[in-house]
This record gives structure tokens, sequence and C-alpha cells, in this order.
């Protein structure tokens, strides 16, 4: 997965967002450093942590695992297959 994410990352133009800081996770940081513009952050039901991002102008949902060592990139939907980042991407 990580192979197939990371050269669409590697091809997006920088944004302005949410500045990379020391607070923030390491993998966070090299998501923004690849071009993404982290947007807003918002808690789950999952235990992890949501980030609405942009990409080239499209919504994104990026999820912080509790260890904040990995990050998912796409849809994560509960048991009754809603997609629990779609109203924070609307936002």
């Amino acid at each position: 997965m990580h192979n197939q994410t990371t050269p669409i990352l590697l091809l997006t133009a920088g944004f302005f967002g949410y500045p990379a800081t020391a607070g923030q996770p390491a993998v966070i940081e090299y998501i923004q450093q690849q071009g993404v513009t982290i947007v807003d952050s918002f808690a789950t039901d999952a235990g992890v942590t949501g980030y609405a991002a942009t990409v080239q102008g499209r919504a994104l949902s990026i999820y912080l695992t509790a260890d904040k060592q990995h990050a998912l990139i796409g849809n994560l939907i509960n048991a009754k297959g809603e997609d629990i980042g779609a109203a924070a991407l609307q936002q």
C-alpha cells in the first residue's frame, strides 16, 4: 500500500494549510511534506484520529493510529456502511 500511495503524494503540488510543527506526529509531517494540506482534525469512535485534507483540490481522509506511528488514507466505514469521515470532508 505504501508504494502505491507514495507516487501519488510525490506528484502533488504544494498547498497552504496547517504548517508542520514539532508537535505533530512524524507520519502527518511526512504527508504534509508531500503536498497534502491538512484542513482539520476530528475524533472518531474507531479509536483513530481523523484528518480532513486536500490534495490537488480533492478531499481526502487520513486516519492516524493510536500509537501515532501509522496513517491510513481513504474511507473508514462502520458496520452500517457509513463513511465516518464524510461529514468532516464536507465542511
